[in-house]
């Protein structure tokens, strides 16, 4: 049969924009987070990162494969939080990768890395992952990194799921 693409749109008072879609490819449920928009007063709290660990939680439970998407950044639009500190509007390019997303880095990147002062162990990378794994990788991430497509693995014991998990249990 034809696959079947359906679209979600979801309403919350702490929520600007938000949307998703749910597809199968060749068996399997993946869902693409299209976009995910805090309203700038919730962006500092954990919100994200609880909405996005249910949403793993109960697409685990679901049978799902993965969960796709594109993690953004709009360099030079940015916010005041409720200390003062200047953020970027769009940070998912940084956090989704924190959560335990994972993806290659293209050619541009990796040749911004090569040039960079990083570890060699670091230049070597091929994978969003391999930055993020440890800080020197993640601080020039932050300043240097750019949009990236992004999967998050729903296997118990892929590298996605334990990232996340160490990463809920550091923040508690």
């Amino acid at each position: 049969g034809s696959d079947i693409e359906t679209v979600i749109h979801i309403e919350h008072p702490m929520i600007e924009d938000t949307q998703r879609t749910i597809r199968r490819e060749g068996g399997k449920v993946i869902i693409h987070n299209d976009i995910f928009k805090l309203k700038e007063e919730f962006q500092d709290s954990h919100i994200g990162l609880t909405t996005f660990a249910r949403q793993v939680e109960n697409a685990h439970k679901a049978g799902v494969a993965r969960i796709e998407t594109n993690a953004f950044r709009k360099k030079g639009e940015t916010y005041i939080d409720k200390h003062g500190v200047v953020k970027e509007k769009w940070a998912g390019y940084y956090v989704w990768p924190r959560y335990g997303y994972n993806g290659p880095l293209d050619g541009n990147v990796q040749g911004a890395i090569r040039r960079s002062a990083l570890p060699a162990r670091l230049k070597a990378a091929k994978k969003i992952s391999q930055l993020m794994a440890e800080k020197s990788g993640r601080d020039w991430w932050k300043e240097n990194g750019s949009p990236i497509d992004v999967r998050f693995d729903l296997k118990r014991g892929s590298y996605s799921m334990k990232t996340l998990d160490k990463y809920l249990q550091d923040t508690r």
